[in-house]
């Protein structure tokens, strides 16, 4: 299994999978909210209110629905719309198995030592062992790839003192 994944919005997917990964992401967020699972009453927890029943269609356009009504939600999504279109798909990897102990920061500093100062744009945690790094360029993607597979391939002196061993 890889721990790296080339984001791309227009591939092919399994809908298994995207309901397994929804599952996993929903479970997440109530663990961050303070959610009680054992809860009888889980679907009316207050917390989760302001969350229940809005369908995203696009995360990227902002567009929300709300199911009770049918209707688009009146949120105001301005902000978190203007962070996401600034998005490019084809220039983000994530990153998974990660030590706990590594920061944006460091992730930024192994990467630019690797690719150059100005080869990443902005680094999103997951949660303390993932992160979407998001490159300044497609061709940052293709090159960490190559290199990531270069080294996992072979365990070699250099392939261990490599800074991408950090993260690999």
């Amino acid at each position: 299994m890889h721990r790296f994944l080339n984001w791309n919005s227009g591939s092919e997917h399994e809908a298994g999978y995207d309901a397994f990964m929804t599952g996993c992401v929903f479970s997440q967020v109530c663990s961050n909210l303070g959610v009680d699972f054992n809860s009888n009453d889980f679907p009316q927890n207050e917390k989760l209110q302001k969350y229940v029943n809005h369908l995203y269609l696009s995360w990227v356009n902002g567009d929300l629905i709300d199911l009770t009504t049918g209707k688009v939600a009146t949120k105001n999504l301005v902000a978190s719309k203007a962070k996401c279109n600034s998005f490019v798909f084809s220039d983000m990897i994530l990153l998974w198995g990660l030590l706990p102990t590594l920061r944006a920061n460091d992730i930024r500093a192994i990467l630019n030592k690797v690719f150059g100062s100005s080869s990443i744009k902005t680094i999103y945690h997951l949660d303390e062992t993932a992160a979407f790094v998001e490159f300044s360029k497609a061709e940052f993607v293709s090159e960490f790839l190559k290199l990531k597979d270069k080294l996992e391939m072979g365990k070699n002196p250099i392939s261990i003192l490599h800074p991408l061993s950090i993260i690999l």
